[in-house]
């Protein structure tokens, strides 16, 4: 999923103020997930700075167990 990170919630009748955005990738490590986003339409056609790409683990439900993945 592809999602925008807003500097506020706008109001009503006002454009959003866009800050960043967020993506979930699953991949055994940090590295690998790097590799996934290089290959993104976002990283190849320039949109993405990806010298300031930021990577988190995360754990997320699925199937009511716990699935862990970075990015």
């Amino acid at each position: 999923k592809k999602s925008a990170i807003l500097s506020e919630h706008p109001e009503e009748g006002k454009d959003a103020q866009f800050k960043g955005s967020v993506i979930v990738y699953a991949g055994e490590n940090a590295e690998e997930v790097r590799n996934i986003i290089s290959k993104d339409i976002y990283a190849t056609s320039g949109v993405w700075d990806l010298e300031n790409v930021q990577i988190f683990p995360v754990s997320y439900l699925l199937d009511g167990g716990i699935k862990r993945s970075f990015g």
